[in-house]
C-alpha cells in the first residue's frame, strides 16, 4: 500500500525527502578559526599572539579563516657615539598597524628585528614582518659627526648639522588599508647638541641655538590600542600603550640630559635623559658616560652621547602583534 492510500498529500513529505538531492544535503558547519605562534594572551573579546626579538616561531593559521589585526614595529636606530661635537639620537623604527587582514589556514613567516648598534653614527635598525605583506624599516641611527641617517624614522643630527635625516615609507611595505607611520629627524643648525631622532608619531626636537647647549628632545611614538595596558599613570590603560619613540640627542656643557620620547625612546647621555614611558618597555635614562637605550619590543631609538669615550644607547628591538575576536 502507498503513502497516498494514507490520505497525505505528497507534498508534505518534501522535507523529510527532498525534491532533489542536494536539497538532502546538510551544510557543513564552518571550520573553527585555531591558530598557534608567539606568547598567546586572551582579554575581553580578542586573543593576541606576541613575537618579541628572538622569536624563532611563526604565525601558523590551523583551520578555519579568520580577519586579523595586525602591528609590526622595526628596530630602532642607535644613538651616536660621543666624540668632537654632541651626537643625535636614533629615530624610531616604522610602525605599521592594520585592521581586518584576512588569513586562512597556512604558515606565516615571523621576523622581529633588532635595534641598531651606537656608533658614530649609529647603524639603522633591522626590519621586522608579518609574512611578506607587512614590512617595517628600521630605525635610522643619530649623527655623529654626520647628519642622522635615513630610516623608518629619521635619526637625530650631530650639532651644527641643519640637514634632517628623512624617514623613509618607501623602504617599508604594507597593503592599502595599513598605515606605515614615521618622522624625520631632528637638526642642530647652530647649537651645542645633537637633534632628537624622529618618533613614529611627530618629527625628532630640533636642539635649540643655545651654548652651553641643549640637545633635541626624541619625537613621541604614536599609540596604539592592540593589547592594553601602560606603565604610566595616565592614561587609562585601555588606551593602550605607545609604539616607536625617538632617542634623544646628547644636550653638552654640563646641561641637564635630555629625555627620549614617549614609546621608549632612550634618553642621552648625561644623568637626568629619562627614558619614554608609556611603552612595552621604558626606555633607558642617561648616566655621566652613557646614554639610554630604547625600550625592548618598542622600535625606540637609543640616545645620543657628546664627549669621546662616551657612549650612545643602542636602538630597541622592535615587535609583531596580531589580534583577532575569539
Amino acid at each position: 500500500m502507498g503513502v497516498r492510500s494514507l490520505g497525505n498529500d505528497p507534498s508534505s513529505f518534501k522535507y523529510k525527502f527532498g525534491r532533489s538531492g542536494t536539497e538532502a544535503v546538510t551544510p557543513a558547519p564552518p571550520l573553527v578559526f585555531s591558530a598557534s605562534g608567539g606568547t598567546t594572551t586572551t582579554f575581553g573579546f580578542y586573543k593576541a599572539h606576541i613575537f618579541e626579538y628572538g622569536t624563532t616561531d611563526d604565525f601558523e593559521v590551523i583551520s578555519g579563516s579568520k580577519n586579523i589585526d595586525v602591528l609590526v614595529v622595526g628596530g630602532g636606530g642607535g644613538g651616536a657615539n660621543g666624540g668632537p661635537g654632541q651626537g643625535g639620537g636614533g629615530g624610531a623604527g616604522a610602525v605599521i598597524y592594520e585592521t581586518g587582514f584576512p588569513v586562512t589556514p597556512g604558515t606565516y613567516p615571523i621576523t622581529v628585528g633588532n635595534g641598531g648598534a651606537s656608533g658614530r653614527p649609529g647603524s639603522r635598525g633591522d626590519n621586522s614582518s608579518f609574512s611578506t605583506t607587512h614590512i617595517a624599516y628600521g630605525g635610522g641611527g643619530g649623527g655623529g659627526a654626520t647628519a642622522g641617517l635615513a630610516g623608518g624614522s629619521g635619526g637625530g643630527s650631530q650639532n651644527n648639522n641643519s640637514v634632517a635625516a628623512l624617514a623613509d615609507p618607501s623602504q617599508s611595505t604594507a597593503p592599502g588599508n595599513a598605515t606605515i607611520y614615521g618622522n624625520n629627524g631632528g637638526t642642530s643648525p647652530n647649537a651645542n647638541g645633537g637633534g632628537g631622532g624622529g618618533g613614529a608619531g611627530a618629527v625628532g626636537g630640533n636642539a635649540p641655538g643655545t651654548n652651553p647647549g641643549s640637545g633635541g628632545v626624541g619625537g613621541a611614538g604614536i599609540r596604539i590600542n592592540i593589547v592594553p595596558g601602560t606603565t604610566g599613570p595616565a592614561p587609562a590603560p585601555s588606551d593602550g600603550y605607545v609604539w616607536g619613540g625617538g632617542g634623544a640627542g646628547d644636550d653638552g656643557g654640563g646641561q641637564p640630559g635630555i629625555n627620549g620620547g614617549l614609546g621608549g625612546g632612550g634618553g642621552s647621555e648625561d644623568p637626568g635623559g629619562t627614558g619614554g614611558a608609556q611603552a612595552w618597555t621604558t626606555g633607558g635614562t642617561g648616566t655621566d658616560s652613557a646614554a639610554g637605550a630604547g625600550g625592548a619590543g618598542t622600535g625606540g631609538g637609543g640616545g645620543g652621547a657628546s664627549s669621546s669615550g662616551e657612549t650612545g644607547g643602542n636602538g630597541g628591538p622592535g615587535i609583531v602583534i596580531i589580534r583577532y575576536l575569539t
